[in-house]
C-alpha cells in the first residue's frame, strides 16, 4: 500500500489502518507486531537475560531490533537476579528459623504479586515478567538448593491456588 486508505469522503479509513486489517495482514510482515502477535509463540526469555527466537518472525525481530544487545540483556538479567535474591533470602531465613511460616508466606505473597504487577503492559519488561511467572520453576527454583526449592515450590503452589 503506497497511499493511506481513504473512505468515500476522503478521510482516513481507520479500520483499514489497524494492524489486524486484512490488507495489512496480507503483507506477510517479517517482524512481530505486539498488537496482534503472541510474543510467547515467537520468543523465550531466558534466566540469563537473553531472548531465544522460536520462529523465523521471532528471529527477524530479535535481529533487527537487536533484542539481545548488552544493555537489554543486562537489565533483564538484573530483574531476574533481584527476584531470585529475595526468594533465596526468604527461604534461607525460614530454614534457619529467623522467620516463621506466616512471615515467609506473607513476604512471598507480596513478592509473587510484584511479579504479577510487572506483567502489566505499561511496565518495562512486562513480557519477561510473564515468562518469570509462567516458567517459575525454571527461573526461580532451579538456581536454589533442594531445601530452598521445597519451601518456595510449596508457597508458590499455595499462591496459585489462592491459599497464600
Amino acid at each position: 500500500m503506497t497511499k493511506p486508505p481513504l473512505d468515500n469522503h476522503g478521510k482516513l479509513d481507520k479500520p483499514l489502518c489497524r494492524a489486524d486489517s486484512p490488507t495489512l495482514l496480507a503483507e506477510k510482515p517479517l517482524l512481530l507486531n505486539p498488537e496482534i502477535d503472541e510474543p510467547e509463540l515467537h520468543f523465550v526469555f531466558l534466566p540469563n537475560g537473553e531472548i531465544k527466537a522460536l520462529s523465523e518472525k521471532g528471529q527477524k525481530t530479535e535481529q533487527i531490533c537487536k533484542l539481545n544487545r548488552f544493555d537489554l540483556v543486562l537489565e533483564r538479567k538484573t530483574k531476574v537476579d533481584q527476584f531470585i535474591s529475595k526468594i533465596r533470602r526468604l527461604a534461607d531465613y525460614f530454614i534457619q528459623g529467623i522467620i516463621n511460616e506466616d512471615t515467609l508466606h506473607y513476604s512471598l505473597k507480596l513478592l509473587f504479586i510484584d511479579i504479577l504487577k510487572a506483567q502489566s503492559p505499561e511496565q518495562p519488561y512486562s513480557q519477561l515478567a510473564w515468562f518469570m511467572f509462567k516458567k517459575f520453576e525454571w527461573f526461580f527454583l532451579k538456581p536454589l538448593g533442594t531445601k530452598q526449592q521445597e519451601v518456595i515450590r510449596k508457597a508458590f503452589q499455595l499462591f496459585k491456588q489462592g491459599k497464600l
